[in-house]
């Protein structure tokens, strides 16, 4: 049973993947949160915003992303790729904005630590030879713009998010001291895939910017 709020999302993917000659023939929920990530097809899974009030509006930040992993896919690297028979975009359709990735299986064994450091270093690697441009510090400096937000006003009072606007501009300043290596930005478990091909890395949203074209030294037990 599909919760009617995801019918549309739902519909715009389907859509999309018709005006590309591919055709939807389930519809497995993966995700349901500030981006729905369903299973349309048996090699093909489509990530939808369906926060469109949240604070990445547009397709500048989707769009960044798609060019790393293509960039990450084409070089050899450890990750989820876009699907090869739809377009990069990101696409947008019905008001939402979307990207169609490859479907993988996920197996229920638990991660090796030293594969996950050298998967990870395989993949900054790579990266450091991104020819895109890519956002400095980005996800330190919208985490600031966070705490002027409604929400964030109303859970915090003033000291406290004037204390964490510090701590986070401290650090920004902190870090611009030091070489920059382009990064995943936000490599955690919940962006990390065991899978029957090995393990995967996804989500690329929040890579760091290139300002040197080799690994720096503090970043290579990563």
């Amino acid at each position: 049973m599909i919760p009617p709020r995801l019918e549309l999302p739902l519909r715009a993917a389907v859509e999309t993947l018709r005006q590309h000659g591919l055709e939807s023939d389930r519809c497995e929920i993966l995700q349901d949160g500030h981006t729905l990530v369903v299973r349309l097809a048996a090699d093909l899974v489509a990530r939808i915003v369906t926060d469109r009030e949240g604070p990445r509006q547009g397709t500048e930040w989707f769009a960044r992303e798609n060019a790393v992993a293509r960039h990450l896919a084409l070089h050899g690297a450890p990750v989820i790729p876009l699907h090869p028979q739809v377009p990069p975009g990101p696409h947008e359709h019905l008001g939402y904005t979307m990207s169609f990735w490859v479907f993988v299986t996920e197996v229920e064994t638990e991660p090796d630590p030293t594969e996950i450091g050298t998967t990870l270093r395989r993949c900054h690697e790579i990266l450091a030879t991104f020819p895109g441009e890519l956002p400095d510090l980005k996800i330190l400096h919208e985490s600031i713009a966070l705490l002027e937000t409604p929400s964030v006003v109303a859970a915090f009072d003033e000291p406290t998010r004037r204390m964490l606007r510090s701590h986070l501009e401290e650090t920004a300043g902190i870090l611009r001291t030091f070489p920059k290596q382009a990064l995943h930005g936000d490599a955690h478990y919940g962006n990390l895939m065991q899978t029957t091909t090995g393990l995967l890395w996804t989500d690329w949203e929040d890579a760091f910017s290139v300002t040197v074209n080799k690994l720096a030294p503090w970043s290579r037990c990563a």
